[in-house]
């Protein structure tokens, strides 16, 4: 693929390749949004209980999210806060609707298994808002309820599948990562698990989006733009 946005349909392993792609073009990039992300979770999540744990990582799964997806579809960033800012109020909700799913994933591999039934569906909510605007006549809402299940049904089982993979990275590659860390690096558990929280969620948030960009290719359904289709060339 060229740099360009994703605009046909992708196999299971295309997504990945595409995500693992996006990653190395800019990995000191991604990898800074991971450790900005890691950091403030993992030390909240120290001195909190454990329900309010999965709450804190769901606040910053949405929050990983809304400053990846412009990095990887190239978007002006001035644009973006003033569409993250003008939908701030659907925004909201979406912590609950993709945040605490998305927290509950972080707990445990099987955890994980069962959120991706429902984020199969709900985790397009997060770009819609942001990257779509409504037809005229139609609510937000309503809008926004059609399009996330039309691109959750054109291909369900895939879309299950590949958020099944990306939200297992972090449990199985990271269990490995976390090892290493720990035999062959000197580190502690806790500094291990930062480390690896920090390489390997910007690799979740780019899938997503990847997904969100190959499943609207397959959806083939023309819709109105928050955005120019062409990304912004590179200063």
């Amino acid at each position: 693929m060229n740099d360009e946005l994703v605009d046909r349909p992708l196999q299971v392993g295309e997504v990945i390749a595409e995500t693992i792609r996006i990653y190395g073009r800019r990995a000191f990039v991604y990898f800074a949004i991971g450790a900005i992300w890691a950091l403030p979770s993992f030390l909240l999540t120290q001195t909190t209980p454990g329900a309010a744990d999965v709450v804190i990582v769901g606040v910053a799964f949405v929050v990983g999210l809304l400053v990846t997806i412009p990095l990887v579809l190239r978007l002006s960033l001035k644009a973006w806060l003033r569409r993250v800012a003008g939908s701030a109020v659907m925004l909201v909700p979406l912590v609950a609707v993709v945040g605490v799913p998305a927290g509950l994933a972080a707990l445990e591999p099987w955890t994980a298994a069962a959120a991706s039934v429902w984020l199969a569906l709900a985790v397009f909510a997060l770009p819609v808002v942001l990257l779509e605007e409504a037809p005229e006549g139609t609510s937000t809402l309503r809008y926004l309820l059609t399009r996330c299940v039309k691109l959750g049904r054109v291909g369900y089982v895939h879309a299950l599948m590949t958020v099944l993979v990306l939200l297992l990275v972090p449990h199985l590659v990271g269990l490995l990562m976390r090892l290493a860390l720990v035999a062959y690096a000197d580190n502690t558990q806790a500094t291990s698990l930062l480390i690896v929280q920090a390489v390997l969620m910007p690799f979740v948030f780019i899938g997503l989006t990847v997904l969100y960009c190959e499943q609207s290719a397959r959806l083939q359904e023309p819709v109105r733009s928050a955005f120019s289709c062409e990304p912004h060339a590179r200063a």
